[in-house]
């Protein structure tokens, strides 16, 4: 059978009109920000029970894992079960890392307009952001064994390692 544009018009509309169901998500109520001026047309929900090309660390107690899948930040027991959502919303966060001591998480967003480096306390859930570049992106980042610093690499074409307290 020979496609023409015909049917990849009609498979591209199919694929588009397709609910994928699950839990709701509040976060994507948010307005534009100045950093990230996108605003939700729509909400997509959706269960699944398997993911390709994440990212994934485990605690250093071996107990529980974080991985990235599209764009959020989840944890979950290592032994299975329900995944946790510890970031939601528009921004794009991706490339989590525990620390040594397994309070904090190291990741990539782009919450603040460009990918940068941000790390939340996971006891409380709160968020900082550790770099602030707005012409260079990091694609990765990484703690020191005694937590003191976050290796970071950032760049454009010339991909370099950079070390920010």
């Amino acid at each position: 059978m020979r496609f023409t544009s015909k049917h990849f018009l009609t498979i591209f509309f199919l694929i588009g009109f397709i609910g994928i169901h699950a839990q709701d998500n509040e976060e994507t109520d948010k307005k534009a920000t100045k950093e990230l001026p996108l605003e939700p047309e729509r909400k997509i929900s959706f269960t699944t029970e398997n993911g390709t090309w994440i990212s994934l660390d485990v605690s250093p107690d071996g107990q529980t894992i974080v991985f990235d899948m599209m764009g959020d930040i989840y944890s979950m027991p290592i032994s299975g079960g329900k995944a946790t959502r510890l970031t939601s919303g528009m921004q794009y966060d991706v490339h989590p890392k525990y620390s040594p001591d397994g309070k904090t998480l190291v990741y990539i967003s782009d919450k603040s307009g460009s990918d940068n480096i941000w790390t939340m306390d996971l006891a409380t859930k709160e968020d900082k952001q550790i770099s602030e570049h707005k012409s260079h992106n990091f694609f990765s980042a990484d703690w020191t064994v005694d937590v003191d610093y976050i290796v970071g690499v950032k760049g454009k074409r010339n991909i370099k390692p950079h070390i920010l307290p």
